[in-house]
């Protein structure tokens, strides 16, 4: 199992989602993140992954949910942003703020779906 932090990152009411550019998933949104490194804890990997892929400084807030999508752990961290005028996409082809009533307007990676569904939209 492999486990990947979601950053669920929060700025005026807002929730950051980045677009995916690589060959399988290109298009596609998600919550940024990735991997977790060998015994690194997720908040430390969070902000690591979020500073390399977006020049992103966050403080995470704490732990939302955690499930198995396949396999991948996903653990979706609650994130406050520090700079999020200062974005820079080194990864990804584009990036929004949204709101919660604007999810439906996107097309998420598959492992981000149930999140929405049955976490972030009723919550």
């Amino acid at each position: 199992m492999i486990d990947v932090v979601c950053g669920v990152v929060n700025h005026n009411d807002k929730i950051l989602i980045t677009q995916r550019g690589d060959d399988k998933n290109y298009g596609k949104w998600e919550f940024p993140g990735g991997k977790v490194k060998k015994n690194e804890k997720p908040f430390v990997s969070i902000k690591r992954e979020l500073f390399e892929e977006l020049g992103l400084i966050v403080k995470p807030i704490k732990e939302i949910i955690r499930y198995t999508y396949k396999k991948f752990n996903l653990i979706f961290i609650l994130c406050e942003s520090l700079n999020p005028e200062e974005i820079q996409l080194t990864e990804h082809l584009d990036y929004f703020w949204i709101s919660k009533t604007e999810f439906s307007k996107f097309q998420f990676l598959d492992g981000d779906i149930s999140f929405i569904q049955n976490y972030l939209l009723y919550k």
